[in-house]
């Protein structure tokens, strides 16, 4: 959920849960925790969404994910999309003279376009009229 700032203040509570990593702030939607997070050594800043009783909405909240993210991680996809990527890195790309040389990428049995051939031939009359 992407709330604007002019609204977030009619989102949020007055509970604030300060410790030495993220802060907690107490919302409407549930707990909402921001700031920086130590993970291997570096330093990174995050903001996640809590909440506390979910046990009828869990099922739904997955379902909901599932669908909102549909296309964007789909493995298949994925997967897909990297061996198109090595077939194409493997049959198009060629070092001649020290400089590598890349066929343009085409789809696979993609439709052909459409020749404008009767409106070239249109215009091209209508230019010489005039």
């Amino acid at each position: 959920m992407l709330i604007g700032a002019d609204y977030n203040w009619s989102i949020v509570g007055d509970r604030i849960i300060i410790g030495n990593g993220p802060t907690a702030v107490e919302s409407k939607v549930g707990y909402l925790i921001s700031g920086p997070i130590r993970s291997s050594g570096k330093q990174h800043s995050g903001m996640f969404h809590i909440l506390a009783d979910h046990k009828v909405e869990e099922v739904d909240l997955e379902k909901f994910w599932k669908i909102e993210s549909m296309g964007i991680d789909d493995q298949s996809e994925e997967i897909k999309g990297k061996e198109n990527l090595l077939n194409y890195a493997a049959t198009s790309i060629d070092k001649e003279d020290g400089h590598y040389v890349a066929k343009i990428p085409w789809k696979e049995n993609s439709p052909c376009l459409p020749t404008n051939y009767e409106i070239v031939k249109r215009r091209t009359e209508n230019v010489i009229q005039r």
